[in-house]
């Protein structure tokens, strides 16, 4: 066990080097030099040097609510042949969690934060250069279209991805970790937790929309100061939620999941404020209206179609990895699917721009 996870460790350091070896003759190649130096007294170096710790802390919310959710779950949870009762400062009490909390959080938090890196934080990333520019030229008018087009983009892919894991929670979990000790039991309480973290993942991809809205106006602090309203409350959420009966581990994905939808109105309602203009006006509304519909009549597709298939699937294919893969995968790409049609019928632009997205930050070409 140890020799695996040490592999697992230096093959996460080889993917590093080989992003930067790939990435290095692109750049020579665009006439970029490459090399170390540090001159503080360059004003350019120490602005980056002031704004880098608040930036840190803005974009790291939903890290700091990682971290902290290992912590409370690690020192609340029993583990087996341990005594039943725990004390903190002289207090004496009775394990809310039971052995595998921890596992099953971890799960969930690392099937969300996938696509969230892989979409969401890339769309961001891609967005913030137009911010700037258009911050820099002060129109504002644009700027504000810009926002509200990115911000659309990116609840329109939370939404997807976010009804996909409720939808099929179940089966994700079950083809990546169902095996050996990892039980039927297992998989259905890191499902559970899962399921909620997809009910909070257009608030997750939103919030990295408006943090690049602060900082293409210069607005490194305004994040820092919400981070460090809502990280607090998530951690006494999680607290108060972990001894309800029905919640338990889930308490995790419903505090990290409520305090990022409220740090995204709050951050939404700041940023328009900061810049008076509107950030939110009816057709985004209406659109939002017709993404969550088409979302949830998504996830009703792929839940009434797996109940036809699976007993088929089952009778054509022995592997038992096999027919997991099939009804994962075949679920994913249905609901993909459905909810990407029901998006052209109901004339979402935010298809377009997503395929137009996938091919010129993707490097897929026609």
């Amino acid at each position: 066990p140890s020799l695996r996870a040490f592999g697992v460790a230096a093959s996460v350091l080889v993917a590093g080097v080989l992003q930067a070896a790939l990435l290095t003759p692109v750049l020579l190649r665009k006439g970029i030099k490459l090399g170390w130096s540090l001159r503080t007294s360059d004003p350019r170096v120490r602005e980056m040097a002031r704004n880098m710790v608040p930036i840190l802390v803005g974009q790291g919310v939903l890290l700091f609510g990682t971290f902290f959710d290992a912590q409370v779950c690690t020192l609340f949870s029993h583990v087996h042949d341990t005594p039943v009762e725990g004390s903190v400062l002289g207090i004496s009490f009775a394990y809310p969690l039971q052995e595998g909390a921890l596992s099953a959080v971890t799960v969930a938090q690392r099937l969300y934060q996938f696509p969230l890196g892989v979409l969401g934080i890339s769309l961001a990333v891609a967005a913030l250069p137009t911010f700037s520019r258009l911050a820099t030229r002060q129109d504002w008018h644009l700027w504000a279209e810009e926002v509200m087009r990115s911000l659309r983009l990116s609840v329109f892919v939370g939404l997807l991805t976010g009804v996909l894991m409720v939808a099929l929670a179940g089966p994700i979990v079950q083809l990546l970790f169902q095996y050996g000790k990892f039980d039927a039991h297992d998989t259905a309480r890191s499902a559970r937790v899962l399921m909620i973290y997809g009910i909070g993942m257009w608030a997750f991809c939103a919030w990295h929309i408006i943090l690049r809205g602060f900082y293409s106006i210069g607005d490194v602090r305004t994040p820092v100061k919400i981070s460090c309203i809502f990280v607090p409350v998530n951690l006494a959420l999680s607290l108060l939620l972990i001894w309800v009966d029905d919640v338990r581990e889930a308490a995790f994905a419903i505090s990290t999941s409520t305090t990022s939808m409220l740090s995204v109105v709050v951050g939404l309602g700041l940023l328009s404020r900061r810049t008076r203009r509107p950030l939110f006006d009816a057709p985004t509304s209406w659109a939002l209206v017709k993404m969550l519909v088409g979302a949830c009549f998504g996830a009703l597709a792929v839940s009434w179609l797996r109940q036809q298939w699976l007993p088929i699937v089952r009778d054509i294919v022995d592997s038992i990895v096999a027919q997991r893969a099939i009804d994962t995968l075949g679920g994913l790409a249905l609901g993909c699917g459905v909810i990407l049609t029901l998006a052209a019928l109901f004339r979402l632009s935010e298809v377009g721009m997503l395929l137009r997205f996938r091919r010129e930050h993707m490097g897929i070409k026609r």
